[in-house]
């Protein structure tokens, strides 16, 4: 059973929520993890900007998954490739892939849609017995 965590943010901007993604995005690449970067369309270029530079030092190989399939891949459909490892939402969006994930990170920062369309999925996810966590970070 997909194992689901909803890190809540502090931040009321994408830029700070996508530092923050990039950073975990970070760890699990480091650790050996296959990350699936799920998020609005309208974030999407955004993000994959955001990973090229949100620190000077940090380098991690990714890609829109439109581009072919990597260690880490960026989409906004719920086409997911092969994969099945990590995935981290920040979408207001539900995607239909999430449970042949074995963690899915569910992002939440203070945009008022967001924060409603979370709600939502965490009544989803409860509701069909899913293991909740959540971290105030």
């Amino acid at each position: 059973m997909t194992r689901i965590d909803f890190h809540i943010l502090p931040c009321e901007h994408f830029n700070e929520a996508a530092d923050y993604v990039c950073r975990l995005t970070e760890k699990a690449w480091k650790a050996g993890h296959a990350v699936l970067l799920y998020c609005d369309e309208e974030w999407l270029p955004a993000l994959n900007d955001r990973l090229w530079s949100f620190r000077p030092e940090a380098f991690i190989p990714h890609q829109p998954l439109a581009e072919g399939e990597a260690r880490v891949n960026l989409t906004s459909d719920d086409d997911c490739a092969g994969h099945h490892d990590i995935m981290i939402s920040l979408s207001r969006g539900q995607s239909g892939a999430f449970s042949r994930f074995d963690r899915l990170i569910e992002v939440v920062f203070e945009d008022a849609e967001l924060k409603s369309a979370k709600r939502d999925h965490y009544r989803f996810y409860q509701e069909r017995g899913y293991p909740l966590k959540n971290h105030r970070v």
